[in-house]
């Protein structure tokens, strides 16, 4: 129930901080999650839209990759949660896409690794 109130607060910071870029990485139901802030950007420009996914691919990248652990085992792992915390953006980015009023219906996209 901590978790669940911590990532509620979170995602409120979150939203609410127009210049908010780095990601928030919180402990949900065991996962890791990244909370990515969208609120600042037009996601109708293409300059927007290109931040929004340098910003998921950047939170993707710290959620899941260990910058010197290189043995085989633990690189499979990493790859894999990256790959599930992209799939994971990218389908809520899918969805926010399809809204009538995606920009201001859009503050904040959650990666879940692992």
């Amino acid at each position: 129930m901590k978790t669940l109130a911590l990532t509620t607060v979170l995602l409120g910071i979150a939203a609410e901080s127009p210049g908010f870029a780095q990601p928030i990485i919180v402990e949900d139901a065991g996962l890791p999650t990244a909370i990515v802030s969208l609120a600042d950007l037009n996601l109708d420009s293409n300059a927007g839209r290109k931040a929004r996914d340098e910003r998921i691919q950047q939170a993707a990248e710290l959620l899941c990759i260990e910058p010197g652990k290189t043995d085989l085992g633990r690189v499979a792992v990493q790859r894999d949660c990256y790959r599930t915390a992209m799939a994971s953006a990218r389908l809520q980015v899918r969805t926010f896409d399809r809204a009538a009023n995606a920009t201001a219906a859009v503050a904040t996209v959650s990666l879940v690794g692992r």
